[in-house]
């Protein structure tokens, strides 16, 4: 590997720089160079790290005065500002070149030279960036994302260059020694913290690296261990307790990991996403500096954010000994969590986790820039570990790494390599280059080890089982029956198939779907959702103090809120301009009020009316109609109709419904409902990609609004059979917050007697609807109890908004197919714990713990991915499966008994 070392050195101007070839195969040289990212005094360096944070582009994210424009003239955003550029990290990359090359300067002719070089010798050119320490406070140079460069033919780290950052500062380099075998020890922290958006982890990235490892596992030049609880505490001790031999060294945190601020009270230590807050937004104290955290675990499995600086000082302070000189300990550490290489504020380089650990002397930290998605994280470890294992050395395996994430994804470049080792510039692990088993050997030291590791077993060293010798007293070992062989294999597929079978059938009669509906009920009351409301709503509610005052004003006029109040009410609100107002009232008659009259022509005023009831032939029922405003026209009115299971409970959203083909000559032929009109309306005055409308009546499609997919609800539907999908019904997903708290609410006598605060309108939808209860009937069952009619509508108009605006997922199943699959795929668990667990009471503790794994997996499933999973079939699955296996074995064994006592 050829070494090209560029010293990076701010001028006293803020934006202008020296790039110095201080090391090189070739030649050497500097220029003198500008930070990219800037346009005038304006620095753009921030929108380019939070467009490398963004999946997709989403305005909102991005309002800073000129910054689109800015955005569209540096390649980073399309001209119609809608997308992000398709050449998106190339238009970067090429900036990032420029920058540290000038075409034409010496430092450019010099790099050119050092890759002919590197191509000569068939080897890879390292680029090690040399940052000086105090450089942050005249120059951000060590935030960019220089290993995304690119020449304008291709990314450098694609061709023979791999990259490492070198903080130059006034300590002396570690000299820690390359060892034969190396020790690496997991720390896997399941840690996750919806509040900061941290969801949970799986353990994918653990398996990648044992799958990266096997090899140098089994050739002794690996050892893997694994941290039995990711706590600071227990860390701590087992760097305290491994000395010599058994230490660690490599530390590899999988977890979640963020930059921001924590509170510094004492009593709060609440954690601030970013670098914005200035004060804790719970107590109120000033914060510190931005820093790294990285989640651990408490001892409560609860999250504990363990900042850069703690982290450091607890890696510095257990490598001291009681001896001459440090040559062991932890040489590497590997932070697979998002951000964990970030630095983007404050007066010190060293408050990224990475950058601190460098700064606490770790010869070598990987980490990542910005935010790596899982499957990414999960094969970058696979396979730097693989090349670890090959005792390639850190340059190269971090490179090989990037190449497994993807070369044409966007998720490459966020690996980071900090190197600071001396004599050692490629960071290399291991002694020599021998591929012999260490003279070390590690396999006969069990009785050191602290309790809280686990050791990851090689599979070849599995120990054969001792068998007794015949007729040894006392050596008789009590042995399980085999597990699925012969007549119990038979007996558990067919009694699973039967099973199976029977429960399908009574699912597809409907005998299942009212309890499945309770149960479904029941998990959507526990999701472990930390949902607000929806603040993009308000609700107005007509309470019965709010009635008895009409009746106190002696007010005249039909329906429940008389003619002078609504005209006073809409009055207040329109000084406050909100987007639209949904009058969730009947209101079949005129108005003798030539002002409100007036009002109901405003265009962002929305009334509702109500379809025919037909009975079970389908037969209008007579005066069960009620029609709209005559004055309003036709394209401000929707349905107010909820479509309700056999128990009444209204789970599903009627969005449309064609009601010119079921009946003829209504007033109320309105084909969309009230909720939906309204929230299209709002997402058409969002104007760009959220305002796109497919119909799915006429495109004969699923309908669209904006880039999301309203998939329609069919006859059989989760826990639904041969339901009545006609119209276009989805599932309503009600938002966690249940009827009290889906938006802010106020009463009518509130608003007409109080000031009106203007952000609780402006730009809001209104929702004006009935909440009292005396003499009026508009409540409705649902999952989280009974529920005024406008706060459905709100939910419901909340999920749509959510979807489109948010990307809050929608209530989703799985096919028949895969139903089935999963209610067989139970009952051969019921079955396989009947044939190995043969006493009733192990069987029965058996299945009831395979009964709450499924629960919780049903209510994780639709709390995380909002799928709805089939719990009451896989449950009856499971203990019918069991029970009858069970069974069958008990007649079998009592046939066999009484054969044997036959002469």
């Amino acid at each position: 590997m050829e070494l090209f070392e560029l010293y990076l050195s701010p001028n006293e101007h803020p934006t202008r720089f020296k790039a110095i070839v201080t090391q090189s195969p070739a030649s050497e040289g500097e220029t003198e160079s500008s930070l990219p990212f800037f346009a005038g005094e304006n620095d753009w360096r921030t929108t380019l790290i939070k467009t490398l944070e963004s999946a997709t582009f989403s305005p909102q994210d991005f309002q800073q005065q000129g910054e689109q424009d800015w955005m569209v003239v540096a390649g980073i955003l399309t001209s119609d500002r809608t997308a992000f550029h398709p050449h998106l990290l190339k238009n970067i990359g090429r900036s990032l070149y420029q920058a540290l090359f000038p075409a034409g300067s010496k430092v450019e002719r010099a790099l050119q030279s050092a890759l002919r070089a590197a191509e000569g010798e068939n080897t890879q050119l390292h680029i090690q960036l040399k940052f000086e320490a105090d450089s942050v406070q005249r120059s951000r140079l060590a935030d960019y994302p220089w290993e995304l460069m690119h020449d304008g033919q291709r990314f450098l780290a694609h061709h023979q260059v791999t990259f490492s950052r070198y903080i130059a500062h006034d300590t002396v380099p570690p000299n820690l020694l390359p060892v034969e075998q190396v020790n690496v020890l997991l720390v896997s922290s399941a840690a996750f913290d919806t509040n900061q958006g941290l969801k949970q982890l799986s353990i994918q990235e653990q398996q990648a690296i044992y799958q990266g490892l096997k090899n140098a596992q089994q050739a002794g030049h690996i050892r893997l261990l694994k941290l039995e609880r990711a706590t600071r505490n227990q860390l701590r001790a087992y760097l305290t307790e491994h000395q010599g031999a058994l230490a660690p060294h490599v530390l590899h945190f999988d977890g979640h990991g963020l930059y921001g601020k924590r509170c510094p009270n004492e009593q709060c230590h609440n954690i601030h996403k970013g670098i914005k807050a200035e004060r804790c937004r719970v107590c109120n104290t000033v914060l510190p500096e931005a820093q790294g955290y990285l989640v651990f675990e408490d001892e409560d499995s609860k999250p504990d954010y363990v900042s850069a600086t703690e982290l450091g000082i607890m890696l510095r302070q257990t490598s001291f000994r009681d001896s001459s000189s440090q040559t062991t300990g932890v040489t590497l550490t590997v932070l697979s969590a998002c951000q964990s290489g970030m630095a983007v504020a404050g007066d010190s380089v060293f408050n990224g986790t990475a950058q601190n650990l460098i700064g606490y002397r770790l010869p070598a930290v990987v980490a990542m820039q910005y935010s790596v998605s899982v499957q990414s994280a999960t094969r970058f470890a696979e396979q730097f570990y693989r090349s670890v294992g090959q005792k390639n050395s850190l340059a190269v395996a971090v490179s090989q790494g990037r190449e497994a994430m993807g070369a044409e994804g966007n998720q490459w470049y966020r690996p980071v390599l900090y190197l600071r080792w001396r004599d050692n510039e490629g960071g290399q692990l291991f002694a020599g280059d021998s591929k012999t088993t260490s003279h070390i050997s590690l396999n006969h030291s069990s009785k050191n080890h602290s309790s809280n590791t686990v050791d990851v077993p090689d599979e070849r060293s599995s120990p054969l089982p001792k068998v007794p010798k015949a007729g040894s007293a006392g050596l008789v070992e009590r042995v399980r029956p085999p597990l699925l062989r012969g007549s119990s294999l038979r007996a558990m597929l067919t009694v699973s198939l039967v099973v199976t079978g029977v429960l399908i059938g009574l699912r597809f009669f409907g005998l299942l779907e009212w309890v499945e509906l309770k149960a479904f009920d029941h998990l959507m009351q526990l999701r472990l959702l930390d949902e607000e409301a929806d603040t993009r709503l308000l609700v107005v509610k007509i309470t019965d103090d709010d009635l008895n005052k009409q009746l106190q004003r002696n007010e005249q006029g039909q329906g429940t809120l008389k003619d002078p109040s609504l005209n006073r009410l809409l009055e207040k609100l329109e000084k406050s301009r909100p987007r639209l107002i949904g009058l969730d009232l009947y209101r079949d008659f005129e108005t003798e009020l030539p002002d409100l009259g007036t009002r109901f022509k405003s265009n962002h005023l929305f009334f509702v009316c109500k379809v025919p009831e037909t009975d079970v032939q389908g037969r209008q029922i007579a005066r069960t109609e009620v029609a709209p405003p005559k004055t309003v026209s036709s394209d401000r009115i929707g349905f107010s109709d909820f479509v309700t299971d056999r128990d009444k409970t209204v789970r599903r959203h009627l969005m449309l419904q064609k009601y010119q083909e079921k009946y003829q000559g209504v007033a109320c032929n309105a084909e969309q409902s009230f909720s939906f009109l309204l929230a299209r309306r709002y997402l058409e005055l969002e104007r760009g990609e959220n305002s796109k409308y497919q119909d799915p009546f006429k495109s004969r499609k699923s309908m669209q609004l904006g880039s999301m997919i309203f998939s329609q609800l069919q006859p059989f539907t989760g826990g639904y059979q041969d339901v009545d999908a006609s119209g276009y019904q989805v599932l309503l997903n009600y938002r966690a917050t249940g009827a009290e708290n889906i938006a802010k609410q106020l009463t009518l006598e509130e608003i007409l007697n109080n000031p009106l605060a203007d952000e609780d309108v402006r730009d809001k939808i209104v929702l004006i609807g009935v909440t009292a209860t005396q003499g009026i009937n508009d409540n409705w069952s649902t999952p989280y109890g009974t529920m005024p009619g406008v706060m459905v509508h709100a939910h419901m108009i909340s999920q749509i908004l959510s979807a489109v605006l948010d990307r809050r997922p929608l209530l989703q199943v799985w096919s028949r197919g895969i139903e089935i699959l999963w209610i067989w795929g139970w009952s051969l668990v019921g079955g396989v714990f009947a044939c190995y667990f043969r006493s009733l009471k192990s069987l029965g503790i058996t299945v009831g713990c395979g009964l709450v794994v499924l629960y919780l997996t049903c209510l994780t499933s639709l709390t995380v991915t909002s799928f709805w999973i089939p719990l009451i079939p896989s449950a009856l699955a499971l203990v019918c499966t069991s029970s009858g296996v069970m069974y069958v074995g008990i007649l079998s064994r009592n046939r066999v008994a009484g054969l044997s006592t036959k002469p």
